[in-house]
């Protein structure tokens, strides 16, 4: 059976949410298609590179840790947006999908939330984050106006 993996946020059968459905949906989408996905949530990471915020630490060691892997060890990883900073270079065949862009969020909060708030989103997270996970992957948009996002920024 071929191997997938996909890279995400959180466990999708402990935590609720739209990403994590998609997930839970994608999971029975492969299965059903002759694919054996395997899961890899920043969750799960430690924040080995210290870095100051723990998740962005955790992301970052999800992704990182992939370089580590076996070139044949499988078909494709999917990573769910910003979840694939840290993975880089791709030496797997790899499709980002965007549910939305960090840099449009932190467009539409701005000046409602502390500016260090306002600059990790849109920065660290919105360009950094997307940008790696983007980098050398075919990308996916969940609609057309996350497609507008991504063109945008």
């Amino acid at each position: 059976m071929r191997k997938a993996l996909i890279l995400t946020g959180f466990n999708p059968y402990s935590v609720t949410g739209g990403i994590e459905t998609f997930t839970q949906t994608l999971i029975d989408l492969l299965n059903s298609s002759g694919v054996n996905p395997e899961l890899a949530c920043a969750s799960g990471f430690e924040n080995a590179y210290n870095l100051k915020h723990e998740f962005i630490g955790q992301v970052y060691a999800a992704g990182r840790s992939l370089s580590a892997l076996p070139s044949d060890r499988y078909k494709f990883i999917l990573c769910n947006g910003y979840y694939g900073g840290g993975y880089f270079p791709k030496k797997f065949k790899t499709f980002t999908v965007f549910h939305s862009t960090h840099a449009a969020y932190a467009e539409a909060i701005k000046g409602l939330v502390p500016l260090s708030t306002y600059l990790e989103i849109r920065f660290i997270v919105g360009e950094l984050f997307e940008q790696t996970a983007a980098s050398g992957a075919k990308i996916i948009a969940v609609s057309k106006s996350v497609r507008c996002e991504l063109e945008r920024y």
